[in-house]
């Protein structure tokens, strides 16, 4: 770069490694801090411009520093350097934002997640009608859940019909990676990113139930998983992560118990 007469600058990493000067790290990592040091001859001040909110520069020092928060892609900052009457504006820096790492050599997905599952039934539902459970997925963690698997497992009174996200069911099919194996529904959900939820749905017929004064409760429960890492370079998972598990309980009633 061209400074004007009487400043010296030049970007080098926090460690102050000896060599040629250096620019800022053009890559980060959601969930994690961001911080480099600019340097320059005199009694600089330093400030920052186009940055975002997140991220600060230490007038005196010239460091640079922000945790970079979850769901960010890239972000990108000026510095300019002051020193007496002259001033200079080095920039902009456009910095790439990655998941968290993972396992060894992993790719950033599957270690960082943390899933949690919520199911929701009709309280009750009458023999010989049907009704539909709801499987949300959620990922309150760091990094992406990869390769999401969730199924629905529901009790012989509750004969599954068809299964999907969003509203596929209500057609008489399944939805795209979803499929019903005896009575359990088993959706793939391929991907969550943090912060992120999906949802499956499975509908149902209720084949049985006590008098009209009555109710057979019965139990629904869920779960879902994600990979825990891969080898480098992708491929095959070297496993999952252990079930987040879900329970609901549905009443049948109006009919005769067979």
């Amino acid at each position: 770069m061209t400074l004007l007469p009487g400043i010296a600058m030049a970007a080098t990493p926090q460690a102050h490694q000896p060599g040629p000067a250096q620019s800022p790290p053009l890559t980060a990592t959601a969930g994690s801090d961001y911080q480099y040091t600019f340097t320059a001859s005199g009694d600089p001040s330093w400030s920052l411009a186009g940055a975002p909110a997140w991220l600060s520069i230490n007038s005196a020092t010239g460091t640079v520093s922000g945790k970079v928060p979850q769901g960010t892609t890239s972000f990108s900052y000026s510095v300019t350097v002051t020193n007496g009457s002259r001033s200079y504006t080095d920039g902009p820096y456009t910095v790439q934002v990655g998941n968290g790492p993972g396992h060894g050599y992993g790719n950033g997905y599957g270690q960082a997640a943390d899933l949690s599952t919520s199911l929701s039934c009709p309280g009750s539902v009458r023999a010989g009608r049907t009704g539909s459970c709801t499987l949300t997925v959620s990922n309150s963690g760091s990094g992406t859940a990869r390769d999401v698997t969730a199924t629905i497992d529901l009790p012989s009174a509750l004969q599954a019909e068809n299964c999907g996200e969003s509203t596929d069911w209500r057609w008489g099919w399944n939805g795209s990676g979803c499929t019903i194996s005896g009575n359990d529904a088993t959706a793939q959900l391929s991907s969550i990113r943090a912060g992120h939820s999906r949802t499956v749905s499975v509908s149902f017929r209720a084949t049985r139930g006590w008098s009209w004064k009555g109710n057979d409760r019965v139990e629904v429960t869920a779960d879902a998983q994600s990979a825990t890492g891969y080898g480098y370079g992708g491929g095959t998972p070297w496993g999952y992560n252990a079930d987040t598990q879900s329970t609901a309980y549905v009443s049948i009633y109006g009919g005769r118990r067979y």
